[in-house]
């Protein structure tokens, strides 16, 4: 798991019209909170997996980048805010 990854970070989903704010740990596991919900899932080999969705995961210049595999118009950027 690279470092770039790991710890807290915000982002806006235009798609959804949503605010996340997302944790990745260490060991992979993610959790995030957007609408009211709790969402979790796993980061593996540079993919976030959330449900049934796969994101691919690029680096940024504060954060990252997700972008659903299968639906590239759903791209939310992330900004690391610890």
């Amino acid at each position: 798991m690279p470092q770039w990854m790991v710890g807290e970070f915000e982002g806006y989903n235009p798609m959804y019209n949503t605010d996340i704010r997302m944790r990745i740990e260490a060991d992979g596991r993610m959790s995030a909170q957007a609408s009211g919900q709790n969402l979790s899932g796993w980061v593996n080999g540079g993919q976030l997996n959330v449900g049934g969705s796969v994101f691919d995961i690029n680096q940024s210049r504060d954060g990252f980048v997700t972008t659903e595999v299968g639906d590239r118009q759903n791209e939310v950027r992330y900004r690391r805010v610890r």
